[in-house]
């Protein structure tokens, strides 16, 4: 199908796919016509089998297949069944985004004002108030929540959706309301589109208790709308320009229906934006429906009349909220996971290929509404070769931040609690020595100490925490506020594909040469001088939407600080105090140079912590710098390299963390 000198992706049909539907609603309806819209979905059926579930049963699992309605309509079945009575109805979303937009749903559906009786509770945002009865709440925030009454004392029941998507809170919240539920009285759903029903059987009632408990596994099924999917011959050595061209065919030869793209960040989301931005403008004046380019929450209106929307997203869009009008899809195959290095405990973040799970979770997109097509931009033989499912995030993160929540709300033994499905007795074990290392955890008693339990009451890494906290003995922490935030979005850097050397230049004028950290602080001051303009950040290449949620990262981090009695200090430019606050905050993160640099070869470093050797990322400031510093701190690392990087001095080490490097070592 090319035309117009677009070139073309060739795509052979495959196997094709029967996934469901659920209509979300264009424009306004009648409260009359919500209710009826709320019996049409296939969940209405099963409600009082659900009620009934609920009552008689302390854990009920529901495999509700996608488009069922399961998200919108369970909690207020409980509501209506009066379990509002005994407390909060809760449910759990992995993702800020899907427990916002389906609080705003059922509010609708209720004909409620949103925070009063329906809202929801998500990071920066709290939408709540004392009449509400139906509460939609982050897997992450409802941990929180625990860490400050661990009985979790206001809800009734708690639903947790989505948990097919195992996540390393989903995960955690699965096994600790477990243990509550041996102390008090709450009811727990758990739900899911793609649910593995015997692991979650065998964990709330094992050794066949379930025959006990009858009703308690309830299977929904969706609408089904056939999908077909198309691969490309061969591998595509260039996802985006792929993507970019399957789009472009898509919107010059399909009937009229929306595109949703799967790509695996930030960065990549922008840089296809931009390019379709500007291919769309060559096309003739007669190409119709044109495309438009919509913006988070926006994503979930309708398209305008004569228009074609097209959506650009990562893995956030596999599941849980109806996307409206999607009737193709663009499928690269890959996401980026975190993953947790054995000998250091540093996260890596690696772009990998999906399971088949998720591959037809992602193609179950084109057909929530009617039949759809999924393009799937790599051979049919490579899916073959994909995994069943991914490998749960339990089994592949750094534990350290978990285990601190787990401590503070009551758990001490870590390595024997009941986990729905347990990480390894290595990892566990690494995670306690590196919160032993960062003073977090009693030696003697493994409880948490002082500095332990304010870097938990931090929504941080506990490396991070801890950097925090030290500011203070620096009189930085201004500083490390700014730092901090940065760290902790997407790449604030903008690199566009044809404009990578312009972009490079304008970045070099925030270089430091101490390194990356200090780099950050300078954009962040720039920024802010700025007044936090688009059009400044689109001038240097700087990614606005990083900097606007840096930025309220930074608010949310003030308010901790004035908990712990933190005031918010400067160094006033005195930039070693800041180097050194991130030689004792981030002491786990040293690494020294190894032996000499052979001339036109690049230097090594090693962790004084594990051992890991590796390179400064090409992209660091300091990969450039010579002669190479011979310490540096280091926030994370790829394969090869180490990025996030700074240059300390190498007798900072012995002279300011004594306690674990002697003389010998440094």
């Amino acid at each position: 199908m090319p035309k117009r000198g677009v070139k073309e992706i060739v795509f052979n049909e495959g196997e094709g796919g029967n996934v469901k539907s659920f209509r979300n609603q264009k424009g306004q309806k009648s409260f009359q016509e919500l209710q009826e819209e709320r019996k049409s979905l296939p969940v209405y059926a099963y409600r009082k089998q659900i009620i009934e579930s609920v009552k008689r049963n302390p854990t009920t699992i529901i495999v509700g297949e996608t488009g069922s309605g399961k998200t919108t309509q369970i909690a207020q079945y409980l509501h209506e069944s009066g379990f509002f009575n005994e407390g909060v109805i809760g449910i759990t979303q992995p993702r800020r985004v899907a427990a916002i937009t389906v609080a705003k749903r059922v509010a609708e559906e209720r004909g409620a004002v949103l925070g009063d009786e329906v809202g929801y509770c998500v990071r920066f945002d709290d939408c709540t108030s004392a009449n509400t009865y139906i509460k939609f709440i982050t897997d992450g925030m409802l941990l929180r929540e625990a860490m400050v009454d661990s009985a979790l004392s206001q809800y009734s029941v708690i639903i947790i959706d989505e948990a097919h998507e195992r996540s390393l809170q989903t995960d955690i919240l699965c096994s600790f309301i477990r243990s509550i539920q041996e102390r008090r009285k709450v009811r727990l759903i758990v739900m899911s589109a793609t649910l593995q029903s015997d692991l979650f059987e065998k964990y709330y009632y094992p050794d066949g208790t379930g025959a006990q408990h009858p009703g308690h596994l309830i299977q929904i099924e969706g609408r089904t709308f056939p999908v077909e999917v198309y691969y490309t011959p061969t591998p595509e050595p260039d996802y985006i320009e792929a993507a970019l061209i399957t789009v472009l065919q898509l919107h010059l030869d399909m009937p009229p229906g929306d595109i949703l793209v799967f790509l695996t960040g930030q960065e990549e989301i922008e840089s296809l934006a931009l390019l379709l931005q500007e291919k769309i403008k060559l096309l003739p004046k007669d190409a119709d429906p044109l495309l438009a380019f919509m913006d988070q929450l926006v994503v979930f209106t309708p398209a305008p009349p004569h228009t074609r929307k097209v959506i650009l997203s990562t893995n956030i869009a596999e599941s849980s909220v109806t996307i409206s009008g999607i009737k193709y899809v663009v499928d690269t195959g890959m996401v980026k996971i975190r993953v947790s290095q054995t000998a250091t405990g540093l996260e890596s973040l690696l772009v990998v290929p999906i399971s088949k799970s998720h591959a037809w979770q992602r193609t179950g997109r084109a057909g929530r509404e009617s039949n759809g097509k999924c393009f799937r931009l790599f051979p049919e033989s490579e899916f073959l070769k994909l995994a069943e499912d991914s490998v749960p995030e339990i089994q592949r993160c750094n534990l350290a931040s978990i285990i601190l929540q787990l401590k503070t709300i009551g758990v001490q033994d870590i390595l024997n609690f009941r986990y729905l499905q347990a990480p390894s007795r290595e990892s566990l074990k690494r995670s306690l020595q590196q919160l032993l290392m960062l003073g977090a955890l009693d030696r003697k008693t493994g409880t948490l100490t002082k500095l332990g339990r304010q870097m938990a009451m931090l929504p941080l890494d506990p490396i991070f925490a801890r950097l925090l906290i030290m500011s203070k003995e620096y009189h930085c922490t201004s500083e490390i506020l700014d730092i901090v935030s940065i760290l902790s979005v997407e790449n604030v850097f903008y690199f566009p594909r044809d404009e990578k050397e312009k972009a490079t230049v304008s970045h070099k004028r925030f270089a430091s040469v101490y390194g990356d950290h200090l780099t950050y602080l300078n954009v962040f001051h720039a920024y802010r001088e700025a007044r936090g303009s688009s059009e400044w950040c689109g001038d240097n290449f700087i990614n606005s939407r990083s900097m606007r949620t840096a930025t309220e990262i930074r608010k949310q981090l003030v308010d901790y600080c004035k908990k712990l009695d933190m005031e918010e200090v400067s160094c006033e430019g005195e930039l070693d105090q800041v180097r050194k606050c991130l030689t004792v905050g981030m002491f786990t993160q040293i690494a020294k140079k190894v032996g000499e640099v052979v001339k036109n070869s690049r230097s090594e470093y090693r962790t004084m912590v594990g051992n890991k050797t590796a390179a400064i990322h090409p992209a660091s400031v300091l990969f450039q710098k010579k002669p190479y510093p011979e310490a540096i701190e280091l926030v994370y690392t790829t394969k090869d390299y180490f990025r996030g990087v700074t240059a300390i001095e190498a007798n900072w080490i012995s002279e300011l963390v004594p306690e674990w490097f002697s003389s010998q070592h440094s």
